[in-house]
């Protein structure tokens, strides 16, 4: 079995690929669904098929959020059951529809000591996702929400491969956290240099990825020289050199 569109169980021997065969299962998951809420048990990890992206976010008491990752096909959710912890620490939904393989949790738990590669990979996995996280906290800190916007929407093409992409400014303003016209004001001034174009509510396409790298903040380059380093490749098709 060839799991086309996930790159994290395509690069696992095929004595690892047999074993997690049969436990997994191909799940449809529609744009806007809620995969995991704060608090709840895990039952199963998913590995998204692109175009699925997948957001993750932290929220206040009041519940606004905020996003902390994306996890598209390169990755895992729900990864942290390997550390023993058994329920979501965050919020989870899916930005852009698509596919996942489904792993039950009781097969995870059973079946992975007997699979060192993906222990490994995982392990990698998880420390570029923290990384990231990491990396968003210093964005939302220093950086001109123009430049966060640019970065978010190169991110989101990268893993959904979207064109033009399904997002709405109030979503992107949840994400990064700030208020909706401000928002407004990031893509109107990106629009304005012709790097993008809104294409009726909820779609935007970039027209000029290279310009609107070098418009995004530094924070996309060492994400990827990070991932680099650790991985050996870089999630981020969106780069020219």
């Amino acid at each position: 079995m060839a799991f086309s569109g996930n790159s994290l169980l395509d690069s696992l021997p095929p004595a690892e690929s047999v074993l997690l065969e049969p436990a997994l299962r191909r799940v449809d998951i529609p744009r806007g669904t809620v995969l995991l809420e704060y608090g709840a048990e895990l039952d199963h990890l998913d590995f998204p098929i692109v175009t699925l992206v997948v957001s993750l976010t932290t929220q206040t008491s009041e519940g606004d959020p905020i996003e902390v990752t994306m996890i598209g096909g390169e990755g895992l959710l729900g990864a942290w059951l390997a550390s023993g912890v058994t329920w979501s620490p965050w919020f989870a939904v899916a930005q852009v529809g698509g596919e996942m393989w489904r792993w039950p949790a009781a097969d995870f738990q059973r079946d992975l000591p007997r699979m060192p590669v993906l222990q490994d990979r995982m392990r990698k996995y998880m420390l570029t996702q923290a990384f990231l996280m990491s990396q968003s906290v210093l964005c939302n800190r220093f950086h001109e929400l123009s430049q966060r916007t640019a970065r978010w929407l190169l991110i989101l093409q990268a893993k959904s491969k979207a064109d033009p992409l399904p997002v709405t400014q109030e979503f992107l303003s949840q994400m990064l956290g700030v208020h909706r016209p401000s928002v407004t004001l990031a893509l109107q001034s990106l629009s304005e240099a012709g790097l993008i174009r809104s294409e009726g509510r909820g779609l935007i396409r970039i027209l000029d990825a290279s310009a609107l790298q070098s418009t995004a903040c530094e924070c996309v380059r060492q994400v990827v020289d990070f991932n680099r380093a650790v991985t050996g490749h870089e999630d981020a098709s969106f780069l020219t050199e």
